[in-house]
């Protein structure tokens, strides 16, 4: 077998991607393991592609779906009303397509409803109830928005919209608190009861900003099991300096850290060298049971949604699995158990 094979499993015939053996930077590892059992959604910057990777018993499963939209940036999968909703960056509109465990491979995503025309740079949309919340930024910019969304049997009507004095990326909702990153720094901002304090339009600002030592230009964050996960694109245009780390107990360490103050470096399991490939890491997805970290490249070999199992030692560690999808731009995984 030549030198950086994987294994990606048992195909099933109507699968219409394929693992990448990415040679020159060394390979994967020895396939995903089996006992993963879910569906990871992924979003391209320059497609109307969605990927859809099931991971099953019998191998990874799935394919490639096309949507309205050829530039497509945040995801989110309602595993109840089976749904993925999507921000398109080329429409400047939430979608929300239905009907997705039974769409096969190939095939356009049925559009449920779509909100009006109003984002500008959309990076990441979550749910909170009836509610979606987008972060619209630009990066580099001074200020940034998150725009709440309240749906109803009519759709999607913009609530309101809060402005902050920096540029948005990566949320994600614990609770009714909403977690997010700061592009272009190490900063996590933490806004308390965010839905229900701010029904206005309003200039606010976070109730904890604080700095992850040894991080510098924050992109993606996901969490589970109390175990949170941020990706650092590292220095724009480079195309092997990115990297992830995870934080084990993040909530109860960051409620130790005063206002402004700096979490140690030391509190992070930190993977990345050129083995990881990672350049333009943007969105991040986990699973605590499988140790899997899931996560969209935008850069390094044109674009790619990469895996990594095992994760737990930190240090220079390559992906299990790299699935090519061009210009990668969020990923979100929903598990079948």
């Amino acid at each position: 077998m030549k030198k950086g094979m994987f294994l990606c499993g048992v195909m099933l015939a109507f699968l219409s991607f394929s693992c990448s053996t990415d040679d020159d930077t060394g390979g994967g590892g020895g396939g995903i393991d089996q006992i993963v059992r879910g569906t990871l959604y992924a979003t391209s910057n320059s497609k109307n592609t969605i990927g859809i990777y099931k991971f099953t018993p019998q191998g990874v499963a799935g394919g490639l779906n096309t949507v309205s939209s050829n530039n497509n940036e945040g995801i989110f999968y309602n595993k109840e009303k089976d749904e993925l909703i999507i921000n398109s960056r080329q429409q400047k509109v939430v979608n929300i397509y239905g009907n997705i465990k039974n769409a096969e491979a190939g095939t356009d995503l049925s559009l449920k409803t779509s909100s009006s025309s109003v984002l500008q740079n959309p990076r990441d949309v979550v749910e909170n109830g009836n509610y979606l919340i987008v972060s619209d930024g630009e990066l580099g910019a001074d200020e940034g928005k998150y725009l709440i969304f309240e749906r109803d049997e009519e759709g999607l009507t913009l609530r309101n919209t809060l402005t902050v004095e920096f540029d948005v990326w990566g949320m994600l909702m614990i609770g009714n608190d909403l977690y997010a990153t700061i592009p272009n720094t190490g900063d996590v901002a933490v806004f308390k009861n965010f839905v229900a304090t701010h029904t206005t339009d309003a200039t606010i600002a976070p109730d904890k900003r604080i700095t992850l030592g040894g991080m510098n230009n924050l992109r993606g964050i996901a969490a589970d099991q109390g175990i949170f996960v941020f990706t650092d694109a590292g220095e724009i245009g480079n195309t092997i300096d990115g990297s992830f780390s995870m934080v084990y107990g993040f909530v109860q360490k960051l409620n130790n850290v005063e206002n402004g103050g700096t979490m140690a470096a030391s509190e992070q399991l930190k993977v990345s060298g050129q083995l990881a490939k990672l350049g333009d890491p943007v969105g991040v997805a986990y699973n605590d049971q499988n140790k899997v970290v899931m996560i969209a490249e935008n850069i390094h070999n044109g674009g790619a949604v990469h895996m990594y199992q095992n994760v737990e030692v930190g240090g220079e560690i390559p992906p299990v699995a790299v699935y090519p999808l061009e210009k990668a731009s969020s990923v979100f995984y929903s598990s079948n158990l």
